[in-house]
């Protein structure tokens, strides 16, 4: 600081990808700083600028390569690891919680008719065309292949399903695609003591029934007879208790029907 004014303002614009500045209010000289001369006290300023501008760009970095890891580079949905273990989370925590699997149908033949540029193109289009459709708290990730996973925290059977049709609706919409596209999904809603694993095998089988049923279509696991099973409010945990993350494992789904 010069005179009067105490504050020090450091730029830190070379750590980041624009600009960005560090601002200590009411700053003081420490002694052996205070005894040096101008040129001096500025040349330390300028070291611990140049420390705070690398720190930041670490940090900036760090968080960049998290991105990476846990979305996928060509839908820009999260990746299967972080869904399951996001959706882990919640129903260890016994939170109110539904998911959505969706399958684009007929996907290989699109693949033989139009090759995997064609292919990659009805991914990143669906995989928008979900996320645009969901709230900012729920999330959209690809389970692999063609199959999408929609984590929808706090929300019932009803609000699932109508969810569910929003998404297939939202996805047949879709224009400027080598052909027409659509959805079919699963949707099933977390019972009480019922593990991510679970869940997810009977909105699996969901799907499973939906294909056979002709696709481009909403089945919900949860019929009205099992309405009493869902969870309808959070679980309440004990003052202490933790909630550990591990991903979930979902049984192979091998016998969809994919043409």
């Amino acid at each position: 600081p010069d005179g009067d004014n105490r504050d020090l303002v450091l730029d830190l614009s070379p750590g980041v990808d624009g600009q960005a500045a560090l601002v200590l209010r009411d700053a003081h000289e420490q002694p052996s700083v205070a005894a040096l001369a101008p040129r001096q006290r500025r040349a330390v300023a300028e070291l611990l600028r140049g420390q705070f501008a690398l720190s930041l760009r670490r940090v900036t970095l760090f968080r960049s390569l998290q991105e990476l890891a846990r979305s996928d580079p060509l839908t820009g949905a999260w990746r299967r690891w972080y869904g399951e273990a996001r959706l882990a989370e919640l129903t260890e925590a016994g939170a109110v919680v539904a998911v959505c699997i969706a399958d684009i149908d007929r996907f290989k033949r699109i693949n033989d008719l139009h090759g995997h540029g064609g292919g990659d193109r009805v991914l990143a289009a669906v995989a928008r065309a979900l996320i645009a459709s969901v709230r900012s708290e729920d999330l959209v990730a690809r389970l692999g292949g063609e199959e999408f996973l929609i984590v929808l925290p706090a929300t019932p059977p009803a609000g699932a399903a109508m969810v569910a049709e929003r998404l297939r609706t939202a996805v047949a919409a879709l224009a400027g695609l080598p052909e027409a596209v659509t959805v079919s999904l699963g949707v099933a809603c977390c019972r009480r003591d019922e593990s991510a694993g679970e869940l997810l095998a009977r909105a699996d089988a969901a799907l499973y029934r939906a294909k056979e049923q002709g696709r481009d279509r909403v089945v919900c696991a949860d019929g009205p007879d099992e309405l009493a099973l869902v969870r309808s409010e959070p679980a309440r945990r004990e003052p202490g208790s933790t909630t550990s993350i591990h991903r979930a494992v979902r049984p192979p789904s091998g016998t969809l029907p994919k043409a």
